[in-house]
């Protein structure tokens, strides 16, 4: 017997009915052209990761004079210790092309935060394979696509609500060059206000959000009372556009996510997901940690020059 995407909601152990659901029919006509084969990757079943979903509500709204109709899930993703709100639609272009929307994924708990950003990832790839899925079914005329909005927004605690650092390690492009042009003026910035080793013509390799993500010269910058490296500092605080398509399996940003993820020891993840990006962005990472090390040890020469003077000239007048 063939599931529909009324089951994986309303079957659902954690289920409970309000009016922020549509019916079982309505939904299903909705998800109508999504494949059997589709549907079995239903992005919010992560049973297999060793996570529950309980639904919060799931409406689809109808069409509008702006927008298409679309359907809205909003649900509860959580294990034994952590739980993460997520809120994404669903909607289909003139094409039937597939078209997701992460709106946020948010955290209340404080200590939780690296459990977070594991659930934006498992999310993030059940999606991606959803639209594979999907794309495969159909002759495919444009690419399905992921869209989210990186925010650097933050709760109370100051844990940032899965932002422009998590999304940048989980396979996202920018939504548009100009996405790009905005976040390399942002990073020029923030760059002279740390005196950082960035030219105009180093931002040139930056061209994916991972290239911020890696990014550190051996300085760590403190950043709400915590010492981070400075790509992770500056993406903490600067929100973008994203998407991420059905047809970029292969793609520089996707080989950075899966290096990222699959890497066990959190202080490898990002050399070994640095390695995914070209020579010449590398070489400009070793070349900026050769000349910070040089620079450091200039400054320390230069202190202790100044102090043993200084405790010379005390000791002679004395």
């Amino acid at each position: 017997m063939s599931q529909s995407v009324s089951d994986f909601i309303f079957q659902h152990p954690v289920f409970t009915q309000s009016e922020s659901f549509s019916s079982a029919s309505e939904i299903d006509d909705f998800f109508a052209s999504v494949s059997e084969n589709a549907v079995k990757k239903w992005p919010f079943d992560l049973t297999k990761s060793g996570l529950e979903t309980k639904y919060l509500s799931a409406k689809v709204y109808p069409e509008t004079w702006k927008d298409d109709a679309f359907c809205l899930i909003q649900a509860e993703i959580f294990n034994g210790k952590n739980k993460a709100v997520v809120e994404q639609s669903f909607r289909f272009g003139w094409n039937k092309q597939l078209i997701i929307d992460i709106s946020s994924i948010r955290k209340e708990d404080s200590d939780a935060y690296p459990q977070n950003m594991r659930i934006a990832h498992r999310l993030s790839e059940k999606n991606f394979r959803f639209i594979q899925a999907y794309d495969k079914s159909r002759k495919v005329s444009e690419s399905s696509c992921i869209c989210i909005h990186a925010s650097s927004e933050f709760t109370k605690q100051n844990i940032q609500t899965c932002g422009g650092y998590v999304w940048a390690n989980n396979g996202f492009d920018f939504l548009n060059h100009r996405e790009l042009e905005l976040t390399r003026l942002s990073f020029k910035s923030f760059a002279k206000k740390y005196n950082l080793p960035i030219t105009d013509k180093n931002l040139r390799l930056f061209t994916k959000p991972c290239h911020f993500a890696a990014y550190s010269c051996g300085l760590m910058i403190n950043y709400h009372g915590k010492l981070y490296h400075a790509g992770k500092a500056f993406l903490l605080q600067h929100s973008w556009f994203g998407i991420q398509k059905a047809s970029s399996a292969n793609s520089v940003e996707r080989k950075y996510s899966h290096a990222y993820y699959t890497e066990p020891l959190p202080a490898l993840r990002r050399k070994r997901a640095l390695l995914q990006l070209s020579k010449n962005y590398r070489s400009f990472i070793r070349n900026t940690y050769k000349r910070t090390f040089l620079s450091c040890i200039s400054h320390k020469f230069k202190a202790m020059r100044r102090l043993i003077s200084y405790k010379f000239a005390n000791f002679y007048r004395h």
